[in-house]
């Protein structure tokens, strides 16, 4: 019952709550013409052929909802941004994907997409608001003011508030304070760099910038492009596990922690290390399935300090950490864990597919 109503529920999915709340306003006009019907004529003889009438509406609606909302079928969620984390809005923001299968066209398998950019926050694990996006859209960074995004359609560069995800500039009201942005602002994402907070340009003069959103400066610096070269351009869809945290791992250290958890581990993959020796990690319980443990690992006593079991919506998704504080946050696909990083407890588990908080 629970499923159920879930998928009748509001998930704070634009295209799904539409079609929520039409369904639910002709639901309702329809028993309330049944019912001044039945008063009108003071009798249920005609009952049949409304009851009759409601039955087709409620199997239409479920046929619409499942091939076009993928409600009460299996899809996927995947993320198409990185997670974006703002101190002082306390929230993870990012662009996810939801995907629903169509079936097969000349033996080629069909799917249908779903955008939403949802911020959650991240102390209580309850969304703050989410917004509808194109599948041309992608999220590039996010300071404690605005959200910036690219749109190769529309507007190459474009803000949002992140305490409310309200549109404040388009590309035309960047380029009225810096009009030297008129030259410069690409429609490709990869010609963008978020780093340390700052917003770096491979502009279409082949020139690269630094973009300041608090004093509205563009600074041109030919060696802003070692940034470039060092750090790898955003992917269209995250599919590897590359974020860990903790402290600083060498090259060295790493190959050597990934042997040893492959030898005493089922699949795992490092999220980051504590201490020397003490690595935090997600490995599962079988070669294949989506039974999980995320937990704090000595590999030189072969044992875990703590451990807490997960269920994944499938293996070998990517896997992504972020630490803030004495808070472990685990992206998996699906779902935001947030555990205890000195217990191991799981202080609650936030589900993209409804937006809410699914187990604590």
């Amino acid at each position: 019952m629970n499923a159920i109503y879930n998928h009748w529920r509001l998930s704070g999915w634009l295209t799904h709550d539409i079609f929520v709340i039409a369904v639910a306003i002709v639901f309702i006009a329809l028993c309330g013409f049944l019912l001044y019907s039945l008063i009108k004529r003071r009798s249920t003889r005609r009952l049949k052929p409304y009851l009759f009438i409601l039955v087709i509406y409620g199997l239409i609606v479920n046929f619409i909802g499942m091939t076009f909302f993928g409600m009460f079928r299996s899809v996927t969620l995947e993320g198409k941004s990185q997670l974006f984390f703002s101190h002082k809005n306390h929230s993870f923001t990012s662009i996810e994907r939801t995907v629903i299968p169509n079936g097969q066209s000349n033996g080629i398998s069909t799917s249908t997409s779903m955008f939403e950019l949802i911020s959650v926050n991240s102390d209580t694990g309850e969304r703050i608001w989410s917004k509808r996006m194109g599948w041309r859209n992608y999220l590039i960074g996010q300071t404690d003011r605005y959200l910036i995004l690219n749109d190769a359609d529309d507007d190459a560069l474009f803000l949002l508030d992140s305490t409310t995800g309200a549109m404040r500039f388009s590309q035309a009201d960047l380029v009225k304070k810096i009009p030297a942005l008129s030259e410069v602002l690409s429609p490709d994402f990869p010609d963008y760099r978020f780093v340390d907070r700052r917003l770096y340009i491979h502009g279409l003069d082949n020139r690269y910038y630094r973009l300041d959103l608090e004093n509205w400066t563009l600074t041109e610096d030919a060696q802003i492009m070692t940034i470039f070269q060092q750090h790898r351009a955003p992917a269209w869809i995250i599919s590897a596990s590359d974020n860990r945290v903790g402290q600083p791992i060498s090259d060295q250290e790493l190959t050597e922690a990934l042997r040893l958890l492959g030898e005493q581990l089922i699949n795992p993959v490092l999220l980051g290390k504590k201490q020397a020796h003490q690595y935090y990690v997600l490995a599962y319980k079988k070669r294949r399935g989506p039974q999980a443990s995320i937990g704090l690992y000595d590999v030189e006593k072969q044992k875990y300090l703590w451990q807490t079991a997960v269920t994944l919506t499938e293996d070998g998704v990517p896997i992504n950490a972020y630490q803030m504080d004495d808070a472990l946050y685990v992206k998996a696909a699906r779902y935001l864990f947030k555990l205890d990083t000195n217990t191991g407890r799981k202080i609650y588990q936030f589900d993209y597919r409804w937006n809410r908080v699914v187990d604590r």
